[in-house]
């Protein structure tokens, strides 16, 4: 299992689009140069010709983890204003990628234009927000409790703090079938 972290805004400081995320029971990402584009046929070593028109190196990274790293059995938070305020896990079986294109996506910001590359979600209904002891991170980032903290995301003690808040609560927490 893989925990991530992620906002879901319409650009730096944009739309928080969580709440239309949550009904719709999905995570969901874009970037100019590939709004239209289904990357299911690429892959992280091969990009759709488009792909040099994304802004930012982290913003590409982050679509190459949103893409073709987050898989059924993975844990997604969502992030807002300094705060967890959300947790699922991908609909897709154990161990297989959860990332679609959907060409009718019902994710859309204030200016109309869909999002199209999407995750179907599990979010846990009552999930409990809370601020961590650290939200520094990129947009999107793989995080497993290890020894030393990871470099690119947050202090152990703040993912411990997400992983051990949900596992002490019960209705924060996905039951693993057998």
């Amino acid at each position: 299992m893989t925990y991530w972290r992620m906002r879901i805004r319409d650009g730096k400081g944009g739309q928080d689009l969580w709440p239309i995320c949550q009904e719709h029971e999905v995570a969901a990402i874009t970037y100019d140069g590939i709004r239209d584009i289904d990357l299911r046929p690429y892959s992280e070593n091969l990009h759709p010709p488009s792909w040099n028109q994304i802004n930012g190196s982290a913003a590409k990274t982050s679509l190459s983890r949103f893409a073709w790293q987050i898989r059924g059995g993975d844990t997604i938070f969502v992030a807002s204003h300094g705060e967890i305020v959300g947790m699922g896990h991908p609909s897709a079986n154990s161990g297989e990628l959860g990332y679609r294109f959907d060409p009718n996506s019902p994710i859309a910001p204030n200016d109309g234009v869909p999002w199209h590359q999407l995750i179907d979600m599990d979010w846990e209904t009552s999930f409990n927000s809370f601020k961590p002891a650290s939200m520094r991170a990129p947009l999107l980032h793989s995080c497993r409790p290890a020894p030393d903290p990871p470099r690119a995301f947050c202090t152990i003690e703040s993912i411990q703090d997400l992983v051990e808040r949900c596992a002490s609560n019960p209705s924060n927490s996905r039951e693993e079938a057998d």
